[in-house]
């Protein structure tokens, strides 16, 4: 399981390449992770796609950790071992 995102509270904004918005849900969630539609106070981190919107914004505003999709798909490729494991499922 990934400590990156082991009790984290994750929001999705913009358009991600690599998944459907419920295959990275998904992934956050098997991680330990959870998964949040509206940033907030208590959202840990923000993966931000192609064309993010106000949600980044926020995010930027709270201080709240971004990464940029290639981040999210590195760590879960360290997580997985391997650079495949992370683009199946697509």
């Amino acid at each position: 399981m990934s400590a990156a995102l082991r009790g984290k509270t994750v929001v999705f904004t913009g358009r991600l390449a690599a998944f459907t918005r419920g295959k990275a849900c998904a992934r956050v969630i098997a991680r330990g992770g959870s998964v949040a539609w509206h940033v907030s106070h208590k959202t840990s981190l923000v993966v931000a796609g192609d064309e993010p919107g106000a949600k980044l914004a926020k995010a930027r505003a709270y201080g709240i950790e971004v990464w940029s999709e290639a981040a999210f798909l590195r760590e879960l490729q360290r997580d997985a071992g391997t650079p495949a494991a992370a683009q199946r499922g697509r």
